[in-house]
């Protein structure tokens, strides 16, 4: 019970004040504003400035707003240290990585006012748990206060340097982990600032896998093996072998397996490339098993579950399921947390709702009187002002944006307007589209669109002028994994077979 006397001496020499979160703030009329703010936010979700001062009865410029602001803020901090992690909500990792968190914090506290037996305690209380889970930085926390328990108190040299020992095998998995990290940072980075990077981002790939080759037999931790096969998976993803990047992922996933606890955040990282890989692949059925696995393994409404409903819903273009396509998208752009994603989540589904909603004007989409008098309120020029075209297109979003705007008008027949549209789209091609393999099928498109007006709209002598284009493009498969069910979400072959449906 010494370390409780210790506790007790510390708490009464550094007296506890009361602790401000955002439910117990000391003056009660001062709480009861902290609390109705709290909950004006969370039941509004507005959190514009100038409306939260009005709110209150501030000027939002006003000293006072901007001084209670900062204690609101500082108020809610101080309130996440109180979480109940305990909640259905959190899994047996998460507990256990922010209990350990939580303890560390309170050992450090106590090491700096000089205490011994207590850090002690927590850290016998955390080194095991931190080596079950691989949380090694608080691990190392823990064995600190055990090399200076024995160095400075017991004098015990063996049991010195069997901690000293296994701090240094922890630095060095923690290192390596790093280094793994760093090299997918970057080549995520890559990948982000341009979908037209393939090449670069495999040969990156392929210079970081041989940096990290001395690492691999010696360390096995799951941070480093999932930033390592992630690695591997853009190495081959990022120049369309599709058969290596399901194989990549298959390996990861079943090193994964073998771990006590992996979070399925970590899991969900491989399922959704194998699911966009099998799709590359056309094997719609595998792709959909895959895809609905890993939309099982996150909780509903969160990032990792808008990307693979967003997999799902492509599938399902590609397989011409489009009821489920509406279904899909029904569900997601309906719930409660789709207004609060970024854009990047949120700008394909309006593309995907132009896409349906032409397929509802060309009797291509099955819905009730209801629905279709809902999606009959589609208005182009709406849709352009949610989808603005940009000057520097860095995901290939202006490709599905253009082309849609053209079957609109070609089904509207607007002619005039459409042969403006299709000049818009040779400029985009030969200003952004690489003449490469991974824009070749959008390029063919473009050039075969661009003759419809040397064929003057007419079925008959459309089809002779386009074979050839068409029959190159056939001949190459989807590219980029990462962008192509965002830019090609419907096969080319058969938006082109619905633009032959349309001509005269």
């Amino acid at each position: 019970m010494h370390e409780l006397k210790e506790l007790l001496f510390i708490l009464n020499k550094y007296k506890v004040r009361q602790i401000d979160v955002i439910t117990n703030t000391g003056d009660q009329e001062t709480s009861s504003r902290y609390k109705q703010l709290y909950d004006h936010l969370q039941t509004t979700n507005q959190f514009v400035e100038r409306e939260i001062a009005e709110w209150l009865g501030y000027e939002n410029d006003n000293k006072s707003f901007n001084r209670f602001i900062s204690n609101f803020k500082r108020r809610l901090y101080n309130s996440v240290l109180f979480i109940d992690v305990n909640q259905p909500q959190f899994n047996e990792l998460q507990r256990a990585y922010y209990n350990c968190q939580q303890r560390v914090a309170v050992m450090h506290t106590l090491r700096g006012r000089g205490t011994i037996l207590s850090p002690l305690e927590i850290a016998r209380q955390v080194l095991p748990v931190a080596q079950k889970y691989e949380f090694y930085e608080i691990a190392l926390s823990a064995l600190e206060v055990y090399k200076s328990y024995h160095a400075f108190y017991t004098g015990n040299e063996k049991e010195y340097e069997k901690y000293v020992n296994l701090a240094q095998s922890y630095r060095n998995i923690i290192n390596a982990e790093m280094i793994a990290k760093e090299c997918f940072q970057r080549v995520q980075l890559l990948s982000i600032n341009s979908s037209g990077n393939g090449k670069k981002i495999h040969q990156l790939s392929v210079n970081f896998l041989d940096k990290l080759t001395p690492y691999v037999k010696e360390v096995n931790s799951t941070a480093f093996l999932v930033n390592y096969g992630l690695i591997k998976v853009y190495k081959f993803m990022s120049v369309n072998n599709w058969k290596e990047t399901i194989a990549a992922c298959d390996e990861s996933l079943e090193k994964l397996k073998r771990k006590t606890s992996v979070s399925k955040i970590l899991t969900n990282a491989f399922l959704h490339q194998k699911a966009t890989s099998l799709f590359m692949l056309r094997q719609y059925e595998h792709a959909n098993i895959i895809v609905q696995e890993s939309i099982n393994n996150v909780k509903e409404g969160t990032f990792n579950w808008f990307k693979g409903m967003e997999v799902r819903l492509c599938i399902k273009f590609h397989q011409k399921h489009y009821s489920e396509c509406w279904d899909v998208y029904k569900k997601v752009t309906r719930h409660t947390q789709f207004k609060n994603m970024s854009n990047t989540v949120t700008e394909p589904w309006n593309i995907y709702h132009a896409y349906l909603s032409f397929l509802n004007s060309a009797d291509k989409l099955p819905l009730s009187p209801r629905e279709k008098g809902e999606m009959n309120k589609f208005r182009m020029g709406k849709f352009l002002n949610e989808v603005p075209i940009f000057s520097k297109d860095k995901r290939g979003l202006n490709i599905p944006i253009l082309i849609v705007q053209v079957l609109f008008l070609l089904l509207e027949k607007k002619y005039d307007a459409l042969e403006y549209r299709l000049e818009v789209l040779r400029k985009y091609s030969s200003r952004y589209l690489k003449k490469n393999d991974e824009h070749f099928r959008t390029d063919s498109l473009i050039k075969a669109l661009q003759l419809l007006i040397k064929g003057d709209f007419e079925c008959m002598k459309v089809q002779p002028l386009t074979s050839s284009v068409l029959i190159q493009m056939s001949e190459k498969p989807l590219s980029i994994a990462n962008q192509t069910h965002e830019i090609e979400v419907v096969p080319y072959e058969r938006q082109w077979q619905w633009i032959l449906e349309m001509l005269d």
